[in-house]
């Protein structure tokens, strides 16, 4: 997070104690999770253990019951007897196994030692359990007796569940879990199991402990929520009494450079006034000194580069001076030279003859050395006056269109190469204003010359020239897709002596503001860096 103010500090603070608290928790949460998994496992094995006692339970109640039954000697004649023996003990037997015909034991079938069906009574479920019946004389045994004889009981597992249920009321039913058989061993008690079907339960021991673990857990967490929140309202309070507002004091002293709360409840808060105070006393003073070293400095900057600039114009007037001399003698004799040509030519006195359109090309190279020479000497006008930051009387106020002024610009500026092909030129919605065409013409150069870098440096890009006409003024739009322009530089680019570019020496846009100034316009400019830089021209309405 990054931290600006003291605001984002009292957030940061928040959010750790916030980030603790949570860590604490996730602790708190891990060790009572650690202690519930180990509670959950042994209590699963003490779970498990308390079925298979209550299985054992139902299991000896009712081979008990078995073995009482099997033992007597109704029981025991009633399967060695023959067919008619058997009904005549039939009575007596159903009699003795009444008991067992319980809700528990829906049916029962007995086999003698032929594998033969002697007794079915009840109802045939799915959950059976088959007994070997073993007999050493008349004596039930299992190890050492004669099991030839075969008794199957039906259960009824609903109520077999109630029995269950009767012996352990912690006992329940569980869909979810994991089926538990009745016998795990191959005897029922005293009898042997020859075969079993079903008897599968799904049951569990009913748990309280799990409702107190959440509701420890639920409560620690309150707790801990609970001072965590206290905790930061205090930290909160501390913070803002002894630092958020004394802090924010002197920040708006020194933003608004008054004098500064010396009374401080933390003494090194007070010590930092006292230094600030001093601080800002030398501050004002480096700054007092500093502004007058720029300005001695550019008064002698300036100084410098209007005597160079005013020896570089001489330079460069002597020699204009003379080919502009010699232009007008040349214009002067130029018509006397051809009529004695023709008089000559008529005479038949002429050895080499000059064509038509010889005598044109010299008349125009005449026109155009007379034109350049001009254009020369404005230029060097430009340059003065860019030095002095002042348009002098030379410019004169006329009605322009600003269309002619982009094409009289684009005509005579020195591209380069493939350079004017980068040029986008709308001139739609074209306008007339009150203005200096050379002046125009020049801010029109400068922003070429400076768009033109650009894009070459940006290896990227184009230039697109257009104009809009709003309600209370002309415009006319001058933007390059290369580099742009940075936000920290920006502010700056229209003052004086002020260069990004390699070479510059600041002057040309800080002279395109005060030629549109002169004009009573203005320029602007927007720039994303990396995308495009856009100067917007304003030309006041005619008539306003």
């Amino acid at each position: 997070m990054q931290i600006n103010d003291l605001g984002d500090v009292t957030k940061a603070i928040n959010k750790s104690i916030t980030a603790s608290f949570f860590v604490i928790l996730l602790l708190s949460m891990a060790i009572l999770n650690g202690v519930y998994y180990l509670y959950q496992h042994n209590r699963k094995q003490m779970m498990l253990q308390k079925i298979d006692a209550t299985f054992l339970l139902f299991s000896a109640r009712l081979s008990e019951k078995l073995s009482i039954i099997a033992s007597s000697n109704t029981f025991i004649d009633f399967l060695r007897s023959g067919e008619i023996s058997r009904s005549i003990l039939l009575p007596q037997f159903l009699f003795e196994t009444h008991d067992l015909m319980s809700k528990a034991v829906a049916g029962m079938k007995l086999f003698n030692s032929g594998k033969q069906m002697i007794f079915s009574g009840g109802v045939e479920t799915n959950d059976m359990l088959a007994l070997d019946i073993c007999y050493l004389n008349k004596r039930l045994d299992s190890y050492s007796g004669d099991c030839t004889h075969r008794w199957e009981l039906y259960l009824n597992k609903k109520e077999v569940l109630k029995e269950l249920e009767k012996i352990n009321p912690e006992l329940m039913t569980c869909a979810s879990c994991v089926g538990q058989p009745m016998l795990k061993e191959s005897y029922f008690g005293n009898f042997p199991v020859s075969r079993m079907s079903g008897l599968d339960f799904n049951l569990a021991i009913k748990d309280s402990g799990t409702r107190l673990f959440l509701f420890i857990n639920i409560f620690i967490a309150i707790i801990l929520l609970t001072l965590t929140i206290l905790n930061i309202k205090k930290i909160k309070k501390i913070f803002k009494v002894n630092l958020f507002i004394p802090i924010s004091e002197i920040t708006a002293g020194i933003r608004d450079k008054v004098t500064l709360p010396k009374e401080n409840t933390i003494k090194e808060l007070s010590y930092l006034v006292s230094q600030i105070e001093g601080w800002k006393a030398q501050l004002i003073e480096l700054e007092e000194a500093k502004a007058r070293e720029q300005v001695k400095e550019q008064e002698e900057k300036i100084k410098v580069m209007q005597s160079v600039g005013a020896s570089i114009a001489h330079e460069l007037r002597t020699p204009l001076r003379s080919i502009m001399s010699g232009v007008s003698g040349i214009e002067k004799f130029l018509p006397i030279l051809l009529k004695s040509y023709d008089e000559a030519k008529k005479a038949g006195s002429i050895t080499e003859i000059i064509g038509p359109h010889q005598i044109e090309l010299l008349r125009r190279v005449l026109t155009n050395l007379k034109s350049e020479g001009l254009s020369a000497n404005i230029v060097i006008d430009m340059f003065l006056m860019k030095i002095r930051g002042a348009i002098t009387d030379l410019s004169t106020i006329r009605l322009l269109s600003i269309a002619d002024c982009v094409n009289n610009a684009l005509k005579r500026y020195a591209f380069q190469d493939v350079e004017r092909d980068l040029v986008d030129y709308d001139g739609a919605n074209n306008f007339q204003f009150k203005g200096d065409a050379i002046l125009v013409v020049h801010i029109l150069f400068n922003l070429l010359k400076n768009a033109l870098y650009y894009v070459a440096s940006a290896s990227k890009g184009k230039i697109y020239i257009r104009f809009e006409n709003k309600e209370k003024e002309n415009r006319m739009y001058f933007k390059d897709t290369g580099k742009g322009i940075t936000k920290e530089v920006l502010p700056n680019i229209f003052n004086k002596f002020y260069s990004q570019t390699e070479g510059g020496v600041g002057i040309g846009l800080s002279f395109c503001k005060m030629a549109m100034e002169w004009m009573g316009g203005d320029i602007t400019c927007q720039s994303v860096e990396g995308e495009y830089t856009e100067f917007i021209l304003h030309f006041p309405k005619l008539g306003e």
